[in-house]
């Protein structure tokens, strides 16, 4: 497969409540223009009872991004970044008896920096660099019976980090760093699945050991409380983590009735010695739904978020635990014929005030209306 994709985005910040002037120091105009291309391909083949796929990508990403005049509109390119990835892998699904597969595979991945600039660094310009990784896994799946499936696993994954991550200026609030070091980490898990009836069950223990984790990082604030303007991040590698959790799926499908839902414990353990928290994770998570089908063509969907323990990184560098929040959402889905869909729904029923972040809060009561046609 051979592929494209174009991006163009404008991004202007008014001083005025009309929306007409960029007198402010703050105010700005820019746009981007990216880009990506590249290849896939992949080769499937059966042999005796191996089932081997092999498989090859490469990409190029390319970030361009503009100043305009706030007054003549005169555009000057002020960043460029460019990546090059590529990835070989194979796997092997190996049928050891009719209720045992054995699954293997390993990937290896290279990302190069070909090109980095911006207006900051034009005379010392960015370094670049280059991250590689092998990541091996495997797997043994037993089905015990026609409804039981039994499932333990070990592997190695790698997050090679993006432009985004280690040049970005992120409108004067970042510092880049180019030698920010990918993220890696080891997965253990342990599932079983079973379906009962017209319900699926799945339980899964998890312990994932991260090294080398990736967070922004407040390196300096105003000293003013309230005041952000001159706050300064950056994306660094903050240690060690050991995730530790278990996940618990439910669902029902019935004639005319849906419901289910998921829940996720997640413990996590700095094992650096260090203070340093990873934000943004919730320790407890809950998603549960149910959807009734009134007529062939009407159905009622409603469904309810609980999000808790998720930590968050102040001002001042101390820690806290966000509030925790409920959210309920509800709609009314009518598909007249197969192809056409359309719903009317309100989100966050109750206007829960919450957010992710202290000052960033989401949105409130919300009403929408979609209509939604598949050619």
């Amino acid at each position: 497969m051979l592929y494209y994709d174009k991006f163009k985005n404008s991004l202007y910040s008014y001083d005025d409540e009309n929306y007409n002037t960029f007198s402010k120091k703050y105010a700005f105009k820019s746009k981007y223009n990216d880009y990506s291309y590249g290849a896939r391909l992949s080769y499937g083949t059966e042999i005796g009872k191996h089932m081997v796929t092999l498989s090859a990508n490469y990409k190029t990403d390319v970030h361009r991004g503009y100043d305009i005049d706030k007054t003549d509109s005169t555009t000057t390119m002020i960043e460029k970044y460019e990546d090059r990835t590529l990835s070989f892998g194979v796997e092997d699904a190996y049928r050891l008896s009719d209720q045992l597969e054995l699954l293997g595979g390993i990937s290896y991945d290279r990302k190069e920096g070909e090109y980095a600039y911006d207006e900051d660094s034009a005379t010392a310009g960015i370094p670049l660099g280059t991250q590689d990784t092998y990541n091996p896994q495997i797997a043994l799946v037993y089905k015990a019976d026609a409804s039981s499936i039994y499932r333990a696993s070990i592997a190695r994954k790698t997050y090679l980090t993006s432009m985004k991550d280690r040049y970005s200026r992120r409108l004067g609030s970042a510092e880049p760093n180019p030698d920010l070091e990918s993220e890696k980490s080891t997965h253990f898990e342990l599932s079983y699945d079973k379906k009962i009836d017209n319900t699926q069950i799945g339980i899964t223990g998890f312990i994932a050991r991260v090294d080398d984790a990736i967070q922004n990082v407040l390196l300096s604030d105003s000293g003013t409380p309230g005041d952000t303007k001159d706050d300064l991040f950056q994306n660094q590698n903050i240690g060690e983590f050991e995730h530790r959790g278990i996940e618990l799926d439910l669902n029902y499908q019935g004639e005319s009735f849906q419901a289910g839902g998921n829940y996720t414990y997640l413990s996590l353990v700095n094992k650096s010695d260090n203070d340093a928290k990873l934000t943004d994770v919730p320790k407890h998570q809950l998603f549960a739904y149910v959807q009734k089908e009134l007529t062939p063509n009407l159905s009622l969907y409603g469904n309810v978020k609980m999000r808790k323990g998720a930590y968050e990184q102040k001002m001042d560098r101390t820690y806290v635990i966000n509030p925790t929040f409920t959210t309920l959402d509800a709609k009314v889905v009518y598909t007249p014929w197969e192809d056409l869909t359309a719903e009317f729904g309100i989100k966050n029923i109750t206007d829960k005030y919450y957010a992710y972040d202290s000052a960033f809060p989401m949105p409130g009561r919300e009403f929408f209306v979609t209509m939604e046609y598949k050619f």
